[in-house]
């Protein structure tokens, strides 16, 4: 029987091979056989876990070879290291699993039920294929440690020799990279209600570091290992999940759209129960700016009781800014117009994007709901080579993961990345969740359905990165021409690229889908003025304001804006606002600083000045700016050379020597203090390093220095 296909683009394959006929086991029916004989108050984990599931496994001739002579395997020799090795990570006390395996009376009492979900498959939990690709921490078995397994139980479960029995591992209790450099905990515990189905829950988490840190590792506690199903971490640098979270009257706010997030510089972080969180290389860190949220979405299973629940996330930074190549997390998405109908066994979605730029694939992560049955991802390169990214048989929305490549993938430019999903809406599907099935379209509940693949690239300079961007925002435009994320966007990536052109006509397209968004409103005035279309660009900065009063930014560009089109009053207020938004940062105060100079409020500017660098003190820019008014000013009470002189010393040390700007203050402010021979050393210094178009004014200052004379 042909499968019903609805087509985006291009299809992967299936495999020519036989499959293996393997029967799979259903947490949906383990679920609800075991709550009818033990009660509706066990956790849906448990069930999974400590069901006695019927299972059979057919995988052609020869398969049930015994593993080793009949009666020959013990526990303390043969299974013990298997179990400790693949089992015990989740299976110990305080993790997620419902019961330990770490001795042998705890692996004698579910050995029968171990024998049936390794060789099911179900257990360890490990979704890709084997075969395809090898991804970092796999769980898998060997087919001969399912068969020891399944031997062993049939011999009779004999213990062995006590000195054959390996020393138990060292598990980390607490923190498993160590103490992290940040701890955020959300504020006060969610509760999560005794009955209902999966619950998707985002708590925000504020940071509150004045500085950019460079995160290398992240960690996760996620505050009820036995009812948390896995969790995804995000960034808002925004701040607009906090309206979210305010308009639910519990800690965070219900559903999969996490809101106005993002992935950072192109990391993918999420967790799910057993992965060990791993520090990256020098040099691959991700920037943490200043006042970001965290964004956590947790996935959680009602246990049949109230269940407290307070997640906890360490940080560990580096001292290392990021080095590496740009990472960039490409999503690609095939569910557009995704219409599954009533009964459809083999409803298949491909889905396929050409890489503008050479890339190489370091992580994959699939997505698709409840009636997900299979995924195939694959890469066509240039030269006709076909290389298998990942296979999944027999998906399992509830054990979704991302996978690392152990080895990097180099995918050049003009590689077709494409993927097949297959989806199952009939009443054979136990995972349905409608009985009778029903039509199903494209949503973010459980109840709905997506088509989505996740690949994790690195390239090889942020000019690629851009390319890249623009080439997936371009794709997304081609079947969903009203996607606001997609005009933005495009206008962002052809900003940073310096097309404000483009940028423009794309913020513009972006409006009018969303035109109460403040960050388009706010984007396309940086570009207008990037254009010189000042008008333009103060009336979207007042309506970026208008939309968010709370941004700081958008006041410090309409304050600009506005002392640039010649309204400095206008432009004063702005950078108040600026200031009462963010008073410890200091830009705003040098450049309102800059502004009082040119208004001859002599007074106030000293005041601005001395106030960011008391907020900087490790920063070279204030003292510049403070240095050149006590040098310089037209107002003789405000000038001090000694000041003047300590504080342009404080700049050039902090900014370092070679700096022409910094050498002109010095030297200005060793002519205001008396020192004429060093002020004309410091100048034909300045000059030297000085471009074509400073030289004049710095030569005018020069002449008046070798006279003897200061800065009027």
């Amino acid at each position: 029987m042909n499968p019903t296909q609805h087509s985006s683009t291009s299809t992967v394959p299936h495999d020519d091979r036989p499959p293996v006929e393997v029967r799979k086991v259903s947490h949906r029916r383990i679920s609800s056989t075991f709550c009818r004989v033990n009660g509706a108050g066990t956790t849906y984990l448990t069930a999974c876990l400590c069901l006695l599931v019927t299972v059979f496994l057919t995988t052609g001739p020869g398969c049930r070879r015994p593993a080793r002579a009949k009666g020959g395997l013990t526990f303390t020799k043969d299974i013990a290291p298997i179990i400790l090795d693949h089992c015990a990570i989740c299976h110990r006390p305080g993790e997620s699993a419902p019961f330990a395996l770490t001795t042998y009376e705890e692996v004698q009492q579910h050995a029968s039920q171990i024998a049936e979900v390794t060789a099911s498959g179900f257990m360890p939990p490990w979704l890709p294929e084997p075969g395809h690709a090898r991804f970092v921490g796999e769980r898998r078995l060997t087919a001969n440690q399912i068969e020891m397994i399944r031997q062993w139980t049939e011999e009779g479960l004999v213990k062995g020799d006590a000195k054959d029995l390996p020393e138990l591992p060292h598990w980390t209790d607490g923190w498993q990279l160590g103490q992290p450099d940040l701890v955020v905990t959300l504020a006060e515990p969610y509760t999560l209600p005794a009955s209902g189905t999966d619950i998707f829950r985002n708590f925000v988490l504020p940071t509150s570091d004045s500085r950019t840190r460079y995160v290398k590792a992240v960690e996760l506690r996620p505050g009820n290992k036995q009812v948390v199903h896995h969790a995804v971490i995000k960034t808002d640098r925004t701040r607009l999940t906090r309206q979210l979270d305010g308009q639910d009257p519990e800690p965070g706010f219900g559903g999969m759209d996490m809101g106005n997030v993002g992935s950072p510089d192109g990391q993918f972080l999420g967790w799910t129960p057993g992965k060990l969180p791993g520090k990256g290389g020098p040099g691959t860190s991700w920037n943490l700016y200043p006042k970001t949220d965290i964004v956590l979405q947790l996935h959680m299973l009602p246990s049949g009781k109230p269940e407290p629940i307070q997640p906890t996330i360490g940080l560990f930074f580096d001292d290392q800014a990021p080095t590496g190549p740009p990472a960039y997390l490409l999503h690609l998405m095939g569910d557009h117009a995704l219409d599954i109908p009533p009964g459809a066994k083999d409803f298949q979605v491909n889905e396929s994007f050409t890489l503008p730029v050479d890339v190489q694939l370091v992580l994959v992560y699939p997505h698709a709901h409840l009636l997900g049955r299979r995924i195939e991802a694959s890469a066509l390169l240039p030269d006709g080579t076909r290389r298998e990214l990942i296979r999944i048989n027999h998906w399992d929305f509830y054990w979704q993961d991302s996978y690392r490549y152990v080895t990097p993938i180099r995918l050049p430019q003009k590689t077709v990345v494409s993927f097949c999903w297959t989806y199952d809406n009939s009443s054979d599907n136990v995972h349905n969740p409608n009985n009778p099935p029903q039509r199903v379209g494209r949503g973010v509940k459980s109840s709905d359905e997506m088509a989505h693949l996740y690949l994790q690239v690195l390239v090889d300079n942020d000019r690629d990165r851009f390319q890249l961007q623009i080439a997936e925002c371009k794709h997304i435009l081609e079947n969903s021409p009203r996607s606001w994320a997609a005009h933005h966007g495009l206008g962002a990536a052809q900003q940073s690229l310096g097309d404000n052109q483009e940028a423009i006509r794309h913020y513009r397209l972006a409006l009018q889908i969303k035109p109460q968004d403040a960050s388009t409103h706010f984007n396309l005035a940086i570009s207008l003025r990037g254009k010189g279309e000042l008008d333009q660009a103060i009336k979207h900065y007042r309506e970026a304001i208008r939309h968010r009063p709370d941004h700081a930014r958008q006041h410090q560009q309409l304050a600009a804006a506005l002392q640039a089109r010649g309204m400095p009053q206008a432009s004063l207020e702005q950078w108040g606002h600026a200031i009462r938004l963010k008073p410890r940062y200091a830009k705003p105060y040098i450049m309102r600083g800059d502004l009082l100079t040119k208004l001859k409020n002599y007074e106030s500017a000293l005041s601005d000045y001395e106030r960011a660098v008391q907020l900087k003190p490790d920063e070279a820019l204030g003292y510049n700016h403070l240095a050149w008014l006590l040098a310089t000013c037209a107002d003789t009470r405000i000038r001090d050379g000694d000041r003047a002189v300590f504080n342009a010393r404080r700049a050039c040390k902090l900014y370092g020597p070679d700096n022409f700007n910094m050498l002109d203050t010095l030297a200005a402010s060793y002519a205001q203090a008396g020192d004429f021979a060093s002020a004309v050393k410091s100048q034909t210094r300045a000059l030297e390093l000085a471009p074509a178009s400073a030289k004049s004014d710095l030569q005018k200052r020069l002449k008046l220095y070798q006279a003897g004379k200061v800065v009027q």
